[in-house]
């Protein structure tokens, strides 16, 4: 059989090319979170400040690793109860809300009807009308973006490990 001079380097090099790209991937998967934690404080609309100030803090994003399989998750937004009680209209702002006329039903499909309890529930109409909320969407774009941005951390990942697996270094998977 016979030996190539420098193959044991070459191999030892490539493995630790690879390690060191995959510490790296999870490094810029990390700053991904991040900018998109960012961007998505950016784009809230400004009233008060205290969601955005919730949102920004660092309490807003939590990364979570499996001990057994090492899987990284991540978690952004209203994980804490403070962050809940700063921000709990976003949801309002996200997806806007539906305006009413002043003399529409405020049950409407209920005219004369009695409740579970037997009381009889009347319809009520609006006494004044309320606008609509246009939708200000601040998490959705900044979700796209991420998953656009983290697509290419996965195109480059693929890359390295189909010239692995070309160089016949990793097992076929």
């Amino acid at each position: 059989m016979s030996h190539v001079e420098g193959s044991d380097q070459l191999i030892g090099k490539l493995d630790v090319f690879a390690d060191t790209m995959g510490k790296l991937c999870f490094e810029l998967y990390d700053r991904e979170m991040i900018a998109a934690q960012e961007e998505a404080v950016s784009l809230i609309p400004v009233d008060t400040g205290k969601a955005r100030d919730a949102l920004a803090s660092e309490a807003a994003l939590k990364k979570d690793t499996d001990g057994r399989s090492g899987e990284t998750t991540w978690s952004f937004g209203m994980i804490t109860i403070a962050i809940q009680k700063a921000a709990y209209y976003l949801f309002w702002i996200e997806f806007g809300t539906k305006g009413s006329a002043k003399g529409e039903l405020l049950y409407p499909g209920v005219v004369d009807k009695r409740s579970r309890s037997g009381r009889l529930r009347k319809a009520r109409r609006r006494k004044r009308g309320r606008p609509a909320m246009p939708a200000r969407p601040w998490f959705r774009p900044a979700q796209i973006n991420l998953f656009r941005r983290l697509e290419k951390l996965q195109d480059l990942d693929r890359l390295v490990r189909s010239a692995m697996k070309a160089a016949r270094l990793a097992d076929a998977e």
